[in-house]
């Protein structure tokens, strides 16, 4: 992963822009945590965001982002994907501290007490959490 990250993907000389991992059916497994674990020192190392796909029936997106905590990602830069395939608010974390989820469509930033469309450039506009 560093060296791609350094020199390029696939002896090319594109860097990627963002890293991507999963947890899937099997869950947080040790191997897993290891795998995320890397992921997130990838991405502080070399100042990529990360896209997190889980499967939103299992609910490891808390998990997924304190990992990611520990490894000292900022939660902006940590999207947990398919979170907006359940409309389970405390899963989603509305009550809870800033959390960054994406469904497979717009992504959605909460500040803790109310929700914000976050653009494709990063622009903020303030939008209804969809029900």
């Amino acid at each position: 992963m560093a060296n791609e990250c350094e020199h390029g993907v696939e002896e090319t000389d594109i860097l990627p822009g963002i890293l991507k991992c999963a947890v899937d059916h099997l869950g947080l497994t040790d191997y897993i945590i290891k795998i995320l674990g890397i992921t997130a020192e990838a991405a502080r190392t070399y100042h990529l965001p990360i896209f997190c796909h889980t499967v939103p029936e299992l609910r490891h997106g808390s998990d997924i982002l304190d990992i990611m905590e520990d490894h000292g990602v900022a939660l902006e830069n940590l999207i947990v994907g398919h979170s907006g395939d359940v409309d389970d608010v405390d899963y989603l974390g509305i009550a809870a501290e800033p959390r960054l989820l994406s469904g497979d469509g717009p992504f959605w930033h909460s500040d803790g007490h109310s929700w914000n469309y976050v653009g494709a450039q990063g622009g903020h506009h303030p939008a209804a959490m969809p029900g």
